[in-house]
């Protein structure tokens, strides 16, 4: 996890009372732009980070900011830029998305749910900008998530331990358009699978499957 020493700053300059802090990570999931330098407010907090990447967790101070998404090395005009809040103790993936045409910045809330050594939490979260709602299963038809649009995130939902084969297809279809094998999901954890890439065009389909902050930030 990565420590914001600016959050510390404004502590000091301020005076303010110290809230618990909030955590956000970066994701870049714009299938069009190739590397991103990422700022909130005035402060850089990512620098040339590649499309499927995630930086790690950060310490900020509750509150508004403004995130802002430029082309790795430059700042004369933001691939995407919006206002987002923070509160105290919560924890955020911040994911750029979107085409070149119509990028935008998706704050998701990495909800705390009650985790157990017997189960794992998972979820699917649809970052595919040319895609219809999305509906993953497994191969013997039972449904996982259904009906998940664009920038939509589905609940969490408590599964055993083990090895995974998913496919994923458009809510109204019957045939997969992603098969995603050897997944493996760990007890006592919270997963988001990501799904990103384009439909139609390169880069195709895929997904990221990351451990949740929520898993261990306390």
């Amino acid at each position: 996890m990565y420590y914001n020493p600016y959050w510390n700053y404004q502590m000091q300059v301020t005076g303010a009372r110290e809230d618990p802090p909030a955590y956000i990570r970066i994701l870049n999931a714009s299938p069009e732009v190739t590397a991103v330098d990422v700022y909130a407010d005035n402060l850089i907090i990512a620098r040339n980070l590649a499309y499927r990447g995630f930086t790690s967790y950060m310490e900020m101070r509750p509150g508004k900011y403004t995130i802002r998404m430029y082309p790795a090395g430059q700042t004369a005009k933001p691939h995407s830029s919006k206002e987002i809040e923070l509160l105290p103790a919560m924890i955020y993936t911040v994911a750029a998305v979107g085409k070149h045409a119509d990028p935008d910045i998706l704050p998701i809330d990495d909800v705390r749910v009650p985790i157990s050594p017997l189960h794992a939490n998972i979820r699917f979260a649809n970052l595919v900008p040319d895609s219809p709602s999305l509906e993953v299963y497994q191969p013997n038809g039972e449904v996982l998530f259904s009906d998940v649009k664009y920038k939509g995130v589905s609940r969490y939902r408590a599964v055993p331990p083990g090895v995974y084969t998913i496919y994923v297809r458009p809510k109204d279809g019957k045939d997969s358009i992603l098969y995603v094998p050897n997944i493996r999901i760990d007890a006592d954890k919270n997963y988001t699978i990501y799904a990103v890439g384009l439909m139609k065009g390169m880069p195709g389909l895929q997904v990221l499957i990351p451990l949740d902050g929520s898993t261990y930030l306390r």
